[in-house]
């Protein structure tokens, strides 16, 4: 765009001054000068233009004296040949919007706009001085302000796409939705697929996606073997919620190019989102052989594992995304959940710690970093991190029963007792609360009370192992010898049971773990 304008810059500075000076008698070689200038014959140019001025200065040949030091890159004799021009002929807008531009390269806004001003003050429909303050405004940021200038080049230039496109742009910075979409009207019906595909993508890029469909729409039935269009219309169709639509479109642009890593993360989000798993890790997958670096593939990735239970496969790529992007809380939030499922406790610690650090008010993340440090047996640090939680929120019920457990290990009955009472008056039913309860009546010896809670427990949770170990002490020390044997048996039979769980789990993760690296699902 930059390139164009410079051309047509040097052609307008040329041909203006002769239109507007032509009556005047303008010397023959003004056009000899032009045509040099235009060849980029500028030594020559330099030569015809100091001997015609050393015989008579005109402003015309002034003008474009200052257009050949500014191709040589000699802005001072630049600036100084265009004032000399303006001095002899101040109606002499070519000079003045020349000088203009030679200010915008000198990073000298506030000269360029009111040399660019000097040009409308005397011909307010010039095409270019209407552009060029409206670029300088822009650059700026004083988007409503441009609106009128680029509006006026544009009227000069009706069909000129990348001056319809910039002004949209302008109009959408100022909020100004309905200017901008009426600055693209004849863009629609233009047939010209760059203008239609660019004002698809400058809609769509302001989220307008409703509006920029047809655009892209008309772009693919010109160009449907375009990888951008095609690509970039499944990306409208996605943001629109139309899935089998973005589905179809986003697979026939992977089609078309297999090497770009996007279309496979959105087909990889959307069967995500219907919760086709199987579909989701194999098109994360395909992104991620494309784009190993990219944090928030490794992330989603690591979210279907965790989803479908693989938490090795989930610890791994929440790793490598928190390795990719060390900054994003929610990264290692997910990484400590996944350390939690995968019996990783050290890791998941430090993960909950480092999500703490990047943003302390992440909720419930003390009472995460307690549970984690609890796993581990370190009782003191997880209880300075359930108190905090505490102090956060002093209802948090789970907290509470963490509490209760900590202090009956650490050996302060009296107080787990508290925490663990306060837990079952707002849920009589608590599982943890009530186990750990009836473990603590057990060691002080309150038997049948303790037999009321953990009789309770088993019926409400009869997979519970320990509670039925804990009734079988029970029901010993309360010499109740048949209820014991059964207790008992039941424990042991539990007890094994959890033991093959433990073991399919581990086959499972196993198996998982050589299905991800045969690159299966």
């Amino acid at each position: 765009m930059k390139a164009m304008l410079a051309s047509s810059l040097i052609r307008i500075a040329l041909l203006s001054g002769l239109c507007l000076h032509a009556a005047l008698g303008a010397q023959e070689n003004v056009q000899r000068i032009a045509d040099l200038i235009d060849r980029g014959e500028f030594d020559r140019a330099l030569e015809l233009a100091s001997a015609s001025i050393e015989r008579s200065p005109n402003p015309m040949v002034l003008n474009l004296l200052g257009v050949i030091y500014d191709r040589l890159e000699r802005p001072q004799e630049a600036e100084k040949a265009y004032r000399t021009a303006l001095e002899s002929d101040p109606t002499l807008v070519a000079a003045s919007n020349n000088l203009g531009n030679l200010y915008l390269r000198q990073d000298r806004p506030g000269d360029a706009e009111r040399a660019f001003r000097q040009v409308l003050s005397r011909v307010p429909e010039h095409a270019q001085a209407n552009y060029n303050l409206a670029t300088l405004m822009t650059s700026q940021r004083r988007w409503a302000e441009s609106l009128g200038y680029f509006e006026s080049a544009a009227a000069a230039s009706p069909e000129d796409w990348a001056l319809r496109l910039s002004l949209a742009r302008a109009a959408l910075a100022a909020r100004e939705k309905e200017r901008a979409l009426e600055a693209l009207d004849l863009v629609r019906s233009s047939g010209d697929e760059k203008a239609l595909f660019s004002s698809g993508l400058l809609l769509a890029q302001a989220g307008l996606y409703e509006e920029s469909l047809g655009f892209f729409e008309s772009s693919r039935e010109l160009r449907p073997d375009s990888f951008e269009v095609v690509y970039n219309l499944g990306l409208v169709y996605f943001n629109l919620n139309r899935s089998e639509q973005a589905s179809a479109t986003l697979a026939r642009a992977a089609d078309i190019d297999p090497r770009p890593a996007e279309p496979h993360f959105r087909l990889g989000l959307i069967a995500s989102e219907k919760q086709d798993h199987p579909n989701a890790i194999i098109e994360f997958q395909h992104a991620l052989e494309r784009s190993p670096e990219r944090a928030d593939m490794h992330y989603f990735l690591g979210r279907e594992y965790f989803r479908v239970g693989f938490w090795d496969g989930a610890v791994e790529h929440y790793q490598k995304a928190v390795e990719l992007d060390p900054q994003q809380s929610l990264y290692s939030l997910s990484l400590g959940n996944a350390a939690l499922k995968a019996d990783e406790y050290e890791k998941a610690a430090a993960a909950f710690q480092e999500a703490l650090r990047l943003r302390p008010q992440t909720p419930g993340v003390h009472h995460l970093i307690g549970y984690a440090y609890r796993a581990q047996g370190k009782f003191a640090e997880a209880r300075t991190h359930f108190s905090r939680q505490l102090d956060q929120d002093g209802g948090h019920l789970d907290t509470l029963a963490q509490m209760g457990f900590v202090s009956l290990e650490q050996g302060q009955l009296q107080e787990a007792e508290e925490y663990l009472r306060r837990v079952l008056e707002r849920d009589p039913d608590h599982p943890n609360a009530s186990f750990d309860l009836g473990r603590l009546l057990v060691k002080t010896r309150r038997l049948d009370e303790a037999m009321d809670v953990l009789e309770r427990v088993v019926g409400k949770s009869p997979y519970y192992t320990q509670a039925h170990y804990q009734l079988f002490l029970v029901y010993s020390r309360l010499k109740r010898p048949q209820q014991a044997r059964k207790a008992l048996a039941t424990f042991k039979t539990l007890e094994l049971l959890d033991k093959k769980v433990r073991q399919e789990n581990k086959r499972i993760q196993r198996a998982r773990r050589m299905s991800l690296q045969r690159g299966g699902g």
